[in-house]
């Protein structure tokens, strides 16, 4: 397999379906983009989406431009702050070797078992008071 370069967008977001009380922010990866070339190429690529991307999440007036400081770290990541009169976000850009890929398998089902979503396994989850196992009376 030959080296193949990515950059990475990882947003910070609180997850309020499943979260407790305090929020607590939690890092998803937003975004991948396939960079043609080597490492520099791929850190050159990953520097420009820091200097210039906003996350859909951050209000910013038509117009105005936020503030913005980006941080460059000893991996390879770079951490952006964004800031306005109205709301601050963070997020990161990391640029990455893929080493390793494994095709999905699926097996193939018995005619009986029913194809479920997993918006439907949720509604069940909820239905059944968050968990799936049954509680006993005592």
């Amino acid at each position: 397999m030959t080296a193949s370069w990515y950059v990475l967008l990882e947003e910070g977001h609180v997850d309020y379906e499943h979260a407790a009380w305090p929020y607590t922010r939690q890092w998803e990866l937003r975004w991948t983009e396939h960079v043609e070339g080597d490492q520099d190429d791929a850190e050159a690529a990953g520097l420009q989406l820091a200097k210039a991307h906003i996350p859909e999440a951050f209000y910013v007036r038509p117009g105005d431009r936020p503030h913005r400081s980006v941080f460059s770290t000893q991996s390879g990541t770079w951490l952006v702050k964004l800031r306005s009169r109205q709301s601050e976000v963070h997020f990161r850009v990391t640029a990455s070797q893929l080493v390793y890929v494994e095709e999905e398998v699926a097996v193939a089902l018995p005619e009986w078992f029913p194809e479920y979503s997993h918006s439907t396994w949720s509604h069940l989850k909820f239905l059944l008071g968050g968990t799936f196992t049954r509680k006993s009376k005592a």
